[in-house]
């Protein structure tokens, strides 16, 4: 189970698994929902608190909830007696256990109280781990197939899996269990997810034993989709265009201007698409102002700027 501080973190962590956090569309969601949450009420609830976060707010209209991704109006709610209570301070919500018995209770979305959530994910769902240079030892391809020790237990396509062995998140050769690497704690929500640091006991992909390597387990489209740092996934093409739409802005990072080669000439045009025919050029004009008119004289004076693109073959 994760825990957290507040629901936002544990949306991008749903939706890292290509899910989103769950809430009860109907009587029978609500008694399913309850059923699940209440079998971890020692670990999520211990101090009697909340059993769950749900994935639903009210920030932008104070008593009108709507669910996070969708942003729909919520049509099931199911709040105990009294709630919801906190106005605009309190404007996430949880499910109560206890003598609540599963009914609902605004809370502030960013309080220091540690809920679990539930995801809503299709399954199966498969992984990829991005990074591993060689796959002899460790799989790059992983699916998520249920628990071990409380946490979600990820085993590979034949020779490796990835799991929580109550002190770290553990990428381990099945059949050789000297052969492994530990993720670094990064502080955030603690799931392999996402890019992280990985220590492994032995050299691997040119580094030494003990050196970190970064590698990203996701869920993300290959060469469709850019894997966020935390695990989210966006269209690859809107990687480095100014504009970040990571939570993270990792889709920002380490971007670079394209740097001339030795020996660039600009006077000379690049190559044509095919290496034979003709080079495409695209003209735009664009005319921005009438600086004077002579009707008379049939006459006028414009200014106007001209732009041309082509389109080329980069080896």
């Amino acid at each position: 189970m994760a825990t957290c501080d507040g629901p936002l973190p544990l949306g991008a962590l749903c939706s890292s698994f290509g899910g989103e956090l769950a809430t009860p569309m109907n009587a029978d969601e609500q008694e399913t929902l309850f059923r699940l949450s209440s079998v971890n009420a020692d670990i999520c609830a211990a101090d009697g608190g909340a059993l769950m976060w749900l994935g639903i707010q009210d920030e932008n209209e104070e008593k009108i909830w709507r669910y996070y991704n969708s942003h729909e109006e919520v049509q099931f709610l199911l709040w105990a007696q009294g709630q919801p209570s906190g106005g605009e301070l309190e404007n996430c919500a949880v499910m109560k256990g206890g003598t609540f018995s599963g009914t609902w209770a605004d809370n502030g979305c960013h309080k220091s109280f540690k809920f679990c959530p539930v995801c809503r994910v299709r399954i199966p769902v498969f992984l990829r781990l991005r990074g591993i240079c060689d796959s002899n030892l460790y799989d790059d391809r992983f699916i998520l197939a249920g628990l071990r020790n409380q946490k979600p237990y990820f085993r590979g396509y034949y020779r490796s899996h990835v799991f929580h062995d109550g002190l770290g998140w553990r990428l381990e050769n099945i059949l050789e269990n000297n052969t492994f690497a530990v993720m670094e704690e990064s502080g955030s929500v603690d799931y392999p997810i996402g890019r992280n640091n990985w220590r492994f006991s032995h050299g691997f992909c040119g580094r030494k034993s003990g050196e970190l390597i970064s590698m990203a387990l996701t869920q993300c489209q290959n060469n469709v989709k850019f894997t966020c740092n935390d695990g989210n996934c966006i269209d690859i093409d809107q990687v480095c265009d100014r504009r970040p739409q990571c939570n993270d802005n990792s889709d920002e990072l380490d971007c670079s201007i394209v740097l001339k080669p030795e020996g660039y000439q600009p006077e000379l045009p690049p190559p044509s698409l095919n290496n034979s025919g003709p080079l495409p050029v695209f003209l735009n004009l664009t005319l921005e102002s009438f600086k004077s008119v002579e009707p008379i004289r049939n006459h006028f004076t414009v200014d106007v700027v001209v732009k041309y693109t082509y389109v080329f073959f980069s080896p």
